[in-house]
């Protein structure tokens, strides 16, 4: 899976935003632009593959986004 990720070079502190607006709580912080993509690599790997908790009753469907 590919996914869009934006890094941004903070004026005030030289450190490095990276995150994926499509993967909510992927924000992650570094001082180089290759450390922060890894770190939001690793963030986005986490979130995706954390186990589904849902409500009672509710129906758990997959779909593919590949392609």
């Amino acid at each position: 899976m590919r996914v869009q990720v934006v890094v941004v070079k903070s004026a005030q502190t030289g450190r490095f935003l990276a995150y994926c607006p499509s993967v909510a709580g992927s924000s992650v912080t570094a001082p180089t632009e290759q450390e922060a993509v890894e770190r939001v690599r690793h963030e986005i790997r986490r979130t995706l593959s954390m186990p589904l908790t849902p409500p009672a009753g509710a129906r758990v469907a997959a779909v593919e986004i590949a392609g």
